[in-house]
């Protein structure tokens, strides 16, 4: 057994030491390079984080839907949302009586879609 460890250990080390001198070959990269790089990186940073609110969005929506669906129906009556009547009547688009999980995160998706177009917008 103390072979074979001694063996699997020798291996790493080899092939930490390759993936090394592989490095060392690569060019470098210019300022210019990098310039351009980052500032790729810094025009989609609005894009990903507007995704990963969409997608926090998504999950608390679909949550509380799993939460509050007493009768699992995959929607939710007044009584189930704990809401006032006011808040729920704004909710439910449709006015049928029962919210979908469509129309509860509808607000928020709105919103952000409203935020990525102002972001679009300033952006030449």
């Amino acid at each position: 057994m103390n072979v074979i460890n001694q063996i699997s250990g020798i291996n790493a080390l080899l092939d930490s030491a390759t993936g090394f001198v592989r490095e060392l070959k690569q060019p470098k990269l210019s300022s210019e390079d990098f310039a351009d790089i980052l500032q790729k990186q810094m025009q989609n940073a609005p894009a990903q984080r507007l995704n990963a609110l969409q997608e926090q969005v998504v999950a608390k929506s679909n949550r509380f839907m799993e939460r509050m669906d007493f009768d699992g129906d995959g929607k939710l009556s007044m009584e189930e949302s704990g809401m006032h009547e006011a808040q729920f009547s704004h909710l439910d688009q449709n006015k049928d009586g029962q919210l979908t999980v469509d129309e509860l995160r509808a607000p928020a998706m709105k919103w952000l879609g409203d935020q990525s177009t102002t972001q679009n917008d300033g952006i030449k």
